[in-house]
């Protein structure tokens, strides 16, 4: 079993469980305000994510990492919706990446969460139609080319040459499945 499968395995119980909290949310979508307002607090959880992974992890490691940056399309999303509000960088996140081992973890859930885009994009289309308005950039932050992003970022873990922490990758995936999870449930209104 090679690292990808060991954690795919090894979090699969947090991954049913984030999603089943997601899922649920996105079903009860009821406006196009309310997309907003989970837009926001996706923002406010992974804006400091983000910054601290695009420290963590070098391009020696993730040579495309600089493109592995998805906050920006949740502020589009927000503003096209809100009519160009202003995206404040209020953060509500506790997720404390200290090594490149740890971050590949983080990472790993939000470049695996690309392809659950694609699903929820057409989700979102089908009850409110965000395409139409170009809202989607979040959920299909890779558009067509996510299979091919996801097959990079498998294939940069995997290098041999990697010297990876396999237990801190997979507590960085537990541990960023399980705050999204509490996040989505102690901020939803």
């Amino acid at each position: 079993m090679n690292l990808l499968q060991r954690i795919k395995e090894e979090t699969k119980t947090n991954h049913q469980n984030v999603e089943k909290v997601l899922v649920e949310e996105l079903k009860n979508l009821a406006s196009l305000d309310a997309y907003a307002s989970l837009l926001e607090r996706l923002h406010a959880f992974y804006n400091p994510i983000e910054k601290k992974l695009q420290t963590k992890i070098k391009a020696s490691v993730i040579p495309d990492i600089s493109a592995r940056q998805h906050v920006e399309n949740l502020r589009k999303d927000i503003e096209i919706i809100r009519k160009n509000a202003v995206v404040t960088n209020e953060t509500t996140s506790t997720v404390h990446i200290e090594n490149t081992s740890y971050a590949l973890g983080v990472l790993y859930v939000i470049e695996g969460s690309t392809l659950g885009g694609q699903i929820i994009t057409k989700m979102l289309d089908k009850h409110l139609s965000v395409s139409t308005i170009n809202a989607n950039n979040y959920f299909n932050s890779y558009g067509d080319n996510t299979p091919e992003m996801w097959s990079k970022f498998k294939n940069y873990v995997l290098n041999p040459t990697l010297k990876i922490d396999q237990e801190l990758m997979i507590q960085g995936a537990k541990d960023i499945f399980a705050s999204l999870q509490n996040h989505l449930l102690q901020t939803k209104s």
